[in-house]
């Protein structure tokens, strides 16, 4: 009976533990560590930078005098970007985006690069196979526009951030890569 009453005796001391105030504060101070470690971030994967070349044809769109984005994703999941309002492009210019993804943060860059003339006297260009002529590019009054196909984005959401560096617009918006989505944006300065 001696080894009952005192089982019972300490089963009696640390029951008046879980009412004492160290068990409450050492609970807590679990229960944030549980919290702090269940909400923290994976880890990030590393930044990506991919390229793609644009396809330049005419214009001929109802926003063809508005710089603007127009954005669609195909049934494979491919997205199609077409960049409307690219002014008068000469024959040769190339056009290409720097697709910089961080997660699920696109930043994409376009830039405009125009064939070098061969010599100043000459207003012919140098051939550059990198760089063939634009299909109705001939006329200097019409207007071109790009179009680029992204092939490498998952199906999931995305901010992306489109920036012109050659005249300073840029646009901004969120884009679920799923089959059937189609939208415009305007670019801002």
């Amino acid at each position: 009976m001696d080894v009952t009453a005192q089982i019972a005796a300490m089963i009696a001391a640390r029951a008046g533990f879980l009412h004492s105030v160290e068990f409450y504060v050492v609970a807590t101070v679990i229960a944030a560590a549980v919290i702090i470690l269940c909400t923290r971030p994976s880890g990030t994967k590393p930044v990506q930078t991919r390229f793609a070349r644009a396809i330049l044809r005419p214009d001929t769109g109802a926003a063809a005098a508005d710089p603007s984005l127009e954005i669609t994703v195909r049934d494979d999941g491919a997205v199609i970007l077409v960049r409307h309002g690219l002014g008068q492009v000469r024959a040769g210019t190339a056009v290409a985006l720097a697709v910089t993804i961080k997660g699920f943060d696109l930043t994409i860059k376009e830039r405009v690069t125009a064939r070098v003339p061969t010599s100043s006297a000459s207003p012919e260009f140098s051939e550059n196979p990198e760089h063939p002529e634009v299909p109705g590019s001939s006329d200097p009054s019409e207007n071109m526009e790009a179009v680029f196909v992204l092939d490498f984005l998952a199906p999931e959401w995305y901010h992306i951030q489109y920036l012109n560096e050659h005249d300073g617009r840029f646009a901004a918006f969120t884009l679920h890569v799923r089959p059937g989505i189609h939208t415009t944006r305007p670019f801002k300065q």
